[in-house]
Order: structure tokens, then sequence, then C-alpha cells
């Protein structure tokens, strides 16, 4: 023990040479140091390993305390980057956000980003160090005082002052947090004005769309009223036609057993009358064929005379007894081709009177619903007009066709005949009317009558535009 309290000593004095060898030193020992070179009667190797051995020991002791520092400072150096990284993150978060934000330590200014110190139209660097009390309107300091005083995060409707005086609203948000290493109190406000002309266009929205409701509150009782009236008027109107409903009804039944008795008239009438007038015929006949060498011939012209009337009153009875029956007749509706109708009509004419020079001009795909029979008894009586009236003349053209104008669509049938005078145009549809001697142009007069009840009865209309020598035109309807 003493040999390595030696060493230990000798080592101090190498490691700090202020130490004193004499100091707690034994006395051999110290000899030993002094006088180096009297070594006699002393152990020299063992002191040689003793020496050796606390070395070791310093050495380990020295590297250890090396590599704790070394540790230290590591430390140190990872706490100064983790701060200066926060404080890179503090510093984008303040200065890049879209809030004005700055940080107060008993309302004195500590940081401030800025959009804050846009916000305010002051420098950052102006406004660091002073009273946060600046950057609003006066009686918004206090409260904003109040609200740091409480210690607690909360939320404030405040006015911020501009540096030209003008007040901008903002909403803040209070919260306390540690800055620097003290208790500080960081205030995040966002600006209203947007928010705040957004809610203002709302609130105008929705009075003037409440003004437009109670308008059209208004306007619709309003309507209610008049669909009230009118369901009255409705009502009353539906009274008034149920009342006409039995009135017609009572004319249909009426009109239908006039109907009977026309219609047995018209067999009277037929049968009646055919009687005598077939026993004219046959009379004259027999006198024509057995007394004619006894007559002369005034006579004989008499007696021709005779049967041709005969014979013409037969045709007016027939013809009276087919317009009878055509407002009796069950229509049946389909879907009829008046081309291939105004076709069939004018090859029989051509056929039966081959020597006519006559040119027949149809429309193709002329279809109208309606009752096909009945039309083609009103096209017979039309193309067989316009094949009569233009027989005069060396030689003609039948026109059919359709024509659209901005009333209706009509189909018509045209000639360059004899035409007719326009002021007569009223008589042409009359039964047994004629503006043409029957020597001229033989016929019963029944023809244009018969197609006007045939056309009214499919609910149309029919009428003739004409001019002397310059042809007709039939137009109609359905």
């Amino acid at each position: 023990m003493r040999r390595a309290g030696a060493v230990v000593c000798v080592l101090l004095a190498a490691v700090d040479p202020a130490c004193s060898l004499e100091d707690g030193m034994p006395g051999d020992i110290l000899k030993i140091v002094r006088y180096d070179n009297d070594l006699s009667g002393y152990d020299v190797l063992g002191w040689m390993g003793h020496i050796i051995v606390v070395a070791f020991v310093v050495i380990i002791g020295i590297l250890y305390w090396n590599w704790r520092l070394y540790r230290e400072i590591r430390k140190r150096e990872e706490v100064e980057v983790a701060r200066q990284e926060s404080e890179a993150r503090y510093r984008i978060l303040i200065d890049q956000g879209f809030n004005g934000i700055f940080v107060h330590d008993h309302f004195v200014v500590l940081d401030i980003n800025k959009q804050m110190a846009e916000m305010v139209g002051r420098a950052r660097e102006e406004l660091i160090g002073t009273d946060a009390g600046v950057l609003f309107e006066r009686s918004m300091s206090d409260a904003l005082h109040g609200l740091s005083d409480q210690g607690a995060t909360a939320r404030l409707r405040l006015y911020v002052r501009h540096k030209d005086g003008s007040v901008i609203p903002v909403e803040a948000f209070s919260a306390l947090c540690r800055f620097h290493g003290t208790d500080a109190t960081i205030v995040a406000m966002r600006d209203m004005r947007a928010q705040d002309e957004a809610e203002r266009i709302l609130r105008a929205n929705y009075n003037e769309m409440e003004q437009r409701v109670q308008e059209r509150t208004s306007e619709l009782d309003a309507r209610v009223r008049e669909a009230e009236d009118l369901n009255r008027a409705m009502i009353n109107i539906l009274e008034d036609l149920q009342a006409v409903n039995r009135n017609l009804n009572q004319m249909a039944v009426r009109l239908e057993a006039a109907n009977r008795e026309l219609e047995s008239f018209s067999y009277s009438v037929s049968h009646d009358l055919r009687a005598p007038l077939r026993a004219i015929d046959g009379f004259s006949q027999a006198i024509e064929e057995d007394y004619t060498h006894l007559l002369d011939d005034q006579g004989r012209h008499y007696l021709q005379r005779i049967r041709h009337a005969s014979r013409r009153m037969g045709d007016l009875i027939d013809d009276m007894l087919n317009l009878s029956r055509l407002s009796r007749r069950t229509m049946q509706i389909e879907q009829v081709n008046l081309s291939h109708i105004a076709y069939e009509i004018g090859r029989e004419l051509k056929e039966a009177q081959p020597a006519r020079q006559a040119e027949f001009v149809i429309a193709p795909d002329v279809v109208v619903q309606g009752d096909e029979r009945l039309l083609t008894v009103a096209m017979t009586n039309l193309l067989t007009n316009a094949w009569k009236f233009t027989s005069s003349h060396s030689s003609a053209r039948i026109e059919f066709g359709i024509e659209t104008t901005n009333e209706c669509t009509a189909c018509y049938v045209k000639d360059d005949g004899v035409g007719f005078d326009m002021a007569y145009a009223g008589k042409l549809f009359g039964a047994f009317q004629r503006l043409h001697h029957q020597a001229e142009f033989p016929g019963a007069g029944i023809g244009l009558a018969t197609v006007q009840r045939i056309i009214h009865r499919h609910g149309g209309q029919v009428w003739a535009k004409g001019e002397v020598e310059k042809g007709a035109t039939f137009f109609f309807s359905l």
C-alpha cells in the first residue's frame, strides 16, 4: 500500500506540476524519489509493477471521462439542432400562414409575422417590443387585456387599426405558450372582411328571397282566389253545358225523328213521283213509236221535250235522295290517298272521251284522314266539273294538289276553263244553283252542294276562286 500511494503521488505530480512530492509521501519513498541513484536495498522491480498498474487505471479513467464528455457535447449539439429546427418550423408557420399572428408577454410584442404587420400597415421590426394595444382599437385593447389575463384558450371578435386609420374586423384566437423559455401568449387573427361581406350578401339575398317569397305568396294567394273564382265559373259553365247537353239530347231525339220522317218522305217522293214519271215517259214513248206519222215536226219536237223533261225529273229525284243520304250515312275515318283517287277519276274521264286534249297534273301522296267513300264522291264531283267546264276549250289543264298557308293546309282542284264571276260565288254551293245555261253545260246543279255537305261532315271548309274565261280553283280543308 505504501508503494501504491507513492506511485499515485508520482503520477499526480506528473499530471499536475503544482503538486508537491513531500505532501503525504513516506520518507523512504521520498528518499527514493530524491535520490534515484541510491537504490540499494529497495525492490525496484516491485515498484515498477505498481507504477504500471496505477498508470493503466488512470488511463482508463481518463478515457471514461473523455467518453462522457463526448456524449454530453453530442447531446447538447442534438438539442441545439432540434432547437434550430423547431425555430425554423415556428418561423415558417408564423411567416407563411394566412393569418396574422403575434406573441406577447404581458402585452409586450415579442414576435409578429409579416401578415400581421401588413394588416396594420407597419414594419415588423417597428412593432417588436411595443405595446400590442397599438394594433387594435382602444375599446378592443381592454378586451384583449382581459382575454390574456384569463390564461386560457379563447376566441374573440376584435377590430385591428391600420396605420392609415382604417379598421379591419378580425377573429382572434388566444392561447398560452412558451417562447424562448418564458411564458407568453400567442394570438392568431383571421381577417373577417371577406366573411363579413359574404354574410352581408347572404343576408341581402335572404332578405331579397324572403321578399320574393312574400310577393310570390301574395301572387299565389291571388291566383288561388282567381282559381277559386274560375272554379266557380267553371261549375256554372258545367251546369250550363249540362243544360245545353240536355237540350242537345232533346234536339237529337227530335232530329232523329225528323230524319226518319225525311227518310220516309224521301221514300214516298221516290216512289210516288217515279210512278207518274214512268207513266209519262212510257206513254210518250208509245205515242212516239205508234203515232209519230200522225204528228208534224213541231208535235214530234214537243213529244221529245216531254220525254227529256221526265227523264231529267227522274235524275233530279235521284240527286235529291243521294244528297239527303249523305247526312245520314255513318262515317268511317281512315287514311285516304286523294292523289290515287284523283288519278283514277282522271283516267276514267280520259277513257270516256279520248279525243279531248286534256292534261291532268296530280300531286303525289296527298294523304288525309276521312271517309274514303264520301271523299271519293267529293273528288268525283270536283274533277267532273273541271272536265265539263273545260270542254269548250281546244285543250285543257286540270290540276290537283295541296297548298299550305298561315291559316291552314288545303287541297285544291284547278282548271283553265270558262271560270265564273266572283260576284256569284255565293251561289256555287247551293242545291240546283247554276251559273251557266243547261244547253251550254248540262247538269242538275247538285254536285257542288254535295261537295260542301261532305266537307262539312268532315269538319272542314270549302271555297272557290275564279275569273271568267281564266279558269276556277276549288279549295277544301279537312
